[in-house]
C-alpha cells in the first residue's frame, strides 16, 4: 500500500513539473543565445588582444560557440561570472593579465562594472554585443617575470635523481617531462583558498628533484614565492609532503617542506645585486596525486 502510495505522489509530483518546467524556460530563462556573427566578433576581438595568461569571461556562460572561432592556445575561459567578486578579478590583474567581458547585453556593463569595483577599462563594440577589457593593476608593472605568465621563459626544466639529469622538453607553451600526462610544468588555472588562480602546475615524480630555472632580470630586488597542494592532493590518503629548495646563482637560500594540507605557503626573498639565476627545486617521497603548483614574480 505504502509503494503504491509512493509511486503515485512521485507521477503526480512529475506531471505538475513538465508545466512549471516550460514556464520557467518561456518567459524566465535566455534561450536565445548569442548569434555567430557575435561568435565571431567575440573570438576576433579577443584574438586580437589576447596575451598568455590573459582571462576570459562570457556574459552567457552556456552558449560558447564563440570557442570555435578561437586562435589555438586560448583556453582561459572562466564560466564564474556570476559568482566572481571584485577581489578575484583583481587577483587576476596583480599577476600581469588582461580581463576580457564578452557581454552578449550591451547594457548589462555598467551593472557589472559597479559590482566588479573596475574603473580602467577599454570597450569595443560590434552591431549587438560588447567586449570590455581590463588592464593589469599598474602595480603589475613592476613585476619583471611572473611565473605562471612567463613559465615558457625558464632557461631550463629538467629532472634529476643520482646525479644523472632528464631535461623537459618545451611544447606549447609548458614543459613536458615524461609521456605520463601530468608530469609536466606550465601554466593552468587553479582554486587556492577557494579562490580560482592562474598558477604553474609541477608535479613532482618520486624521488627525483624537479627543477625549475629562470634567469633573473636586470636591477630586480625580489622573489615572491607561493607554494600549494590541490584539493584532490589534500584529500588523498598520500600525504607524501612535498619540499621546496631555493637557490640563487647556486647558493640555497630557503628550504620548507609544503605539507598535504589546506595551505599556502607564500615567501619572499631578497635578490643580491647582480643576481643572474633563480632556482626552484621540488621533490617528494610518493607522487600519488601530489596535485602541486607554485605562483609568485620577480620585481
Amino acid at each position: 500500500m505504502k509503494k503504491e502510495l509512493f509511486e503515485q505522489i512521485f507521477a503526480l509530483m512529475f506531471i505538475v513539473s513538465l508545466p512549471v518546467t516550460a514556464i520557467f524556460w518561456l518567459f524566465f530563462s535566455d534561450t536565445r543565445g548569442v548569434d555567430e556573427e557575435t561568435e565571431i566578433f567575440f573570438a576576433e576581438t579577443v584574438n586580437g588582444h589576447y596575451a598568455q595568461g590573459d582571462v576570459v569571461f562570457p556574459e552567457v556562460d552556456w552558449d560558447l560557440g564563440f570557442l570555435r572561432y578561437l586562435d589555438h592556445g586560448i583556453t582561459n575561459v572562466l564560466l564564474t561570472l556570476k559568482e566572481s567578486e571584485a577581489q578575484d578579478i583583481n587577483l587576476f590583474r596583480e599577476d600581469g593579465s588582461k580581463v576580457f567581458f564578452l557581454l552578449k547585453n550591451k547594457k548589462s556593463w555598467e551593472k557589472l562594472r559597479n559590482r566588479l569595483e573596475i574603473n580602467d577599462y577599454e570597450k569595443i563594440e560590434g552591431d549587438k554585443g560588447k567586449v570590455v577589457i581590463v588592464p593589469p593593476l599598474p602595480e603589475a608593472l613592476n613585476k619583471k617575470l611572473i611565473f605562471s605568465r612567463d613559465i615558457h621563459k625558464a632557461s631550463r626544466v629538467f629532472l634529476s635523481k643520482k646525479g644523472e639529469e632528464t631535461p623537459c622538453a618545451l611544447s606549447r607553451k609548458r614543459w613536458e617531462c615524461s609521456r605520463h600526462d601530468w608530469n609536466y610544468v606550465g601554466s593552468t588555472r587553479a582554486v587556492v583558498n577557494k579562490i580560482p588562480r592562474q598558477v604553474v602546475w609541477a608535479h613532482p615524480r618520486t624521488n627525483e628533484h624537479l627543477h625549475v630555472v629562470f634567469d633573473i632580470p636586470e636591477d630586480s630586488s625580489s622573489v615572491h614565492l607561493s607554494t600549494a597542494m590541490l584539493e584532490r592532493a589534500v584529500r588523498s590518503r598520500n600525504k607524501s609532503p612535498v619540499r621546496v629548495s631555493v637557490l640563487i646563482d647556486g647558493k640555497n637560500v630557503l628550504n620548507y617542506v609544503n605539507r598535504s594540507v589546506r595551505n599556502e605557503h607564500y615567501n619572499r626573498i631578497n635578490v643580491p645585486k647582480g643576481a643572474k639565476e633563480l632556482e626552484i627545486r621540488f621533490i617528494t617521497n610518493d607522487d600519488g596525486q601530489r596535485h602541486f603548483v607554485f605562483s609568485g614574480y620577480i620585481e
